[in-house]
């Protein structure tokens, strides 16, 4: 689940619905907000895919229920995730 807020934020529910606990590397490629320039205004919307050969971005944030801080690696989200649980990160992104 991604929500993205008016301010650039952006929220990142994963969820395991399995018996065990799963080790993910979520792409952030994958899921990032489309960017556009229209006219002089950018426009942030959402897309399947962001061109990261067209831009790049810097994200940090936390794992909101533990108030951890979030290690980006590369341009993935690494979590591990309890079975039945859900971890919900909140991202700030430089573009």
């Amino acid at each position: 689940f991604l929500f993205v807020c008016e301010s650039g934020e952006l929220y990142i529910a994963i969820f395991n619905l399995g018996e065990q606990f799963v080790d993910i590397d979520l792409p952030l490629a994958e899921i990032m907000p489309e960017r556009k320039q229209e006219g002089s205004e950018e426009v942030i919307g959402m897309g399947n895919i962001i061109a990261t050969t067209n831009f790049s971005y810097h994200c940090s944030g936390h794992e909101v229920w533990s108030n951890e801080e979030t290690a980006i690696l590369g341009d993935s989200l690494p979590s591990s995730i309890p079975p039945h649980g859900c971890r919900l990160f909140s991202l700030k992104c430089k573009f």
